[in-house]
């Protein structure tokens, strides 16, 4: 794959970009999985004036285009990775609040949690014994999908030269940024396979979501 300006080996530093790149997306993921289901959780089952409170919020996140919304975040904290993994969470968040909630609402009418009211278990114990479990599923597949979407939000902040400021250790976004000026020169393999290997993975990632959609989805395996 070549060398780039200064002599460093492409392929090390895509290698060593990967392994900072799914640290990224598996932590802010797992972060916005968590609180996301969290609050659809709580929303959907206390319903009134918790739920609207909680999806209106929710519906502020959605309002912006997430690259905007991460962008905001990255300037009004400063850069730097940690900045990357609050704005990605900040991302995914909505997401999977929502579709933790409409699972909530439809799992709350059935009779195995009447049963548990009527003998008198508390919101905290049917929450969490008896509507997360049939919960679990749909979000599953959402946080596959929001793997490589994290993949692109971080590529793309720090692309715009908003993510981690160097000196640092290389990221495939910024590493398409600094090969774009030798494009022109011929000097190609510098910003073109970082870049495709943002699209190998976002692609992989993907594919995984798909993948336990159709074997956890029994109307799909019918």
């Amino acid at each position: 794959m070549g060398t780039d300006e200064y002599g460093r080996d492409i392929f090390s530093r895509i290698l060593y970009a990967i392994r900072l790149d799914l640290a990224i997306a598996f932590l802010s993921v797992t972060l916005g999985y968590a609180l996301g289901v969290l609050i659809g959780l709580v929303s959907g089952y206390m319903g009134r004036i918790t739920d609207n409170v909680a999806m209106r919020v929710m519906d502020i996140l959605l309002a912006f285009p997430s690259i905007l919304l991460a962008i905001a975040i990255s300037i009004a904290i400063g850069q730097g990775f940690w900045t990357i993994v609050i704005a990605v969470t900040v991302v995914s968040l909505p997401g999977f609040a929502r579709v933790s909630r409409s699972s909530v609402l439809s799992a709350k009418n059935e009779l195995y949690v009447t049963a548990a009211v009527s003998i008198g278990a508390s919101r905290a114990h049917i929450m969490l014994r008896h509507i997360l479990p049939q919960t679990i599923t749909p979000t599953i597949v959402l946080y596959a999908l929001n793997l490589g979407n994290a993949i692109l939000v971080a590529a793309g902040l720090s692309f715009l030269g908003v993510g981690i400021p160097p000196p640092t250790p290389p990221e495939l976004g910024a590493m398409v940024t600094e090969g774009l000026q030798f494009v022109v020169s011929g000097q190609w393999w510098v910003s073109v396979f970082p870049g495709l290997f943002i699209v190998f993975i976002v692609i992989a990632f993907n594919m995984l979501g798909d993948t336990i959609r159709e074997v956890t989805d029994v109307t799909l395996r019918r």
